[in-house]
């Protein structure tokens, strides 16, 4: 009960397809790391350089690379929140809402706050919340997520009742966010003490990105900018929030911090030749040790 079942299919289909080995259980789990990078291209694709860099600096974030070699749900339920928020983006509404059920398959309620949050704030931000809930088709969407999430967990509760409901929905969402779980870090400024290596190897670019997205006004000027910043802020939020913290817990926002981290690397065309190199044995190296 401790996560539902889309990642343990996954690692079921790896078995079944390459046997029951390590190999085996990672392989279509990791597979979404590969998938997020190009979703972040894709969604980027319009302004060619921004796409490619972004994708570059994803690929060499450390702890992404890592967290995209384990079997874990995490590096699943980064893509599917990805997925879900850049449909939306685009106006693909029910489709939106397909991916954020995919997401809660994947490991719970945080599938859809956290779409939810990271477009609320954006939609604040432009001016067109309003607009847009009057626009877009809620009903359908509604529909789409229930057809998506229901089935297995209307199953697993009538098969497991109270149980399940006790141990995956209390435990393991509502008291893991409000309170500390042993063996957990549950700090404050657990996040801002492990910024650095969580962020590797631009954690301190990102401070001088974000400046110059103020100081420019480039938010203003760039709606995927300023998605990009209402999404990273809004993930780091959300976990900040929460008691039980972890790591890993933050690599949904590790594709806006990418694009912000590249948007920033283009401003200095100049040295990209010679940053690009190094960039390019850092993201070698990653793929070499993992």
């Amino acid at each position: 009960f401790d996560k539902p079942i889309l990642v343990y299919w996954l690692i079921s289909l790896g078995y079944k397809v390459f046997g029951v080995n390590e190999f085996g259980g990672r392989f279509f789990v990791s597979l979404f790391g590969v998938l997020t990078v190009i979703l972040v291209y894709l969604w980027l694709r319009e302004d060619r350089k921004l796409a490619l860099w972004s994708a570059l600096v994803l690929l060499s974030l450390v702890d992404f690379a890592v967290m995209a070699s384990t079997a874990m749900p995490d590096i699943v339920l980064t893509f599917f929140i990805s997925a879900s928020i850049i449909s939306f983006y685009f106006g693909f509404y029910v489709l939106s809402a397909v991916f954020s059920g995919l997401a809660v398959i994947t490991k719970g309620p945080v599938g859809v706050v956290i779409p939810s949050m990271v477009l609320a704030l954006y939609l604040v931000m432009k001016r067109r919340f309003k607009n847009t809930l009057t626009e877009i088709p809620i009903f359908s969407m509604l529909i789409a997520f229930c057809v998506v999430t229901l089935p297995w967990y209307v199953l697993i509760f009538i098969k497991h009742g109270w149980n399940f409901f006790k141990e995956f929905i209390i435990f393991h969402n509502i008291y893991r966010f409000t309170s500390k779980i042993p063996g957990h870090p549950a700090h404050w400024w657990y996040y801002f003490a492990n910024y650095f290596w969580i962020f590797l190897p631009f954690s301190l670019s990102f401070f001088s990105a974000i400046k110059r997205l103020w100081k420019e006004k480039e938010l203003v000027m760039n709606d995927k900018l300023l998605l990009s910043f209402c999404w990273f802020f809004s993930v780091f939020l959300f976990f900040q929030m929460a008691k039980t913290k972890l790591a890993h817990y933050l690599l949904p926002a590790f594709p806006p911090f990418s694009v912000i981290i590249a948007s920033h690397l283009l401003k200095e065309e100049d040295s990209l030749t010679r940053f690009g190199g190094g960039l390019l044995l850092i993201v070698l190296g990653i793929f070499g040790i993992a």
